[in-house]
């Protein structure tokens, strides 16, 4: 009986730890509703962001925050409510 329990213990707790690993991945992109992509997508129209091929939703992160991070905060192009959406999503 003790060795059943064992058994079932240890496949439960990886069962456990698998469900972690995987809701940790899909955490890791930007939901596609999310409104960076249309700031991103507005600066790639403006020839802001002309290496940003955003045509391929979702985008990890990490790919959103480079190309945030990418944008020149002091570019002709952008308006007032650009740079706020900017700060804005960098601060995020």
């Amino acid at each position: 009986m003790m060795r059943c329990s064992l058994a079932v213990l240890v496949f439960f707790g990886l069962v456990m730890l698998s469900a972690d690993v995987s809701a940790g991945e899909a955490t890791s992109y930007l939901p596609v509703s999310h409104r960076a992509y249309d700031f991103l997508e507005r600066m790639e129209h403006l020839g802001v962001l002309p290496e940003a091929r955003l045509g391929a939703k979702p985008i990890t992160r990490a790919e959103a925050a480079k190309l945030l991070y990418g944008i020149p905060k002091q570019s002709d192009w952008l308006t007032d409510v650009d740079l706020d959406e900017l700060n804005y999503l960098l601060a995020e």
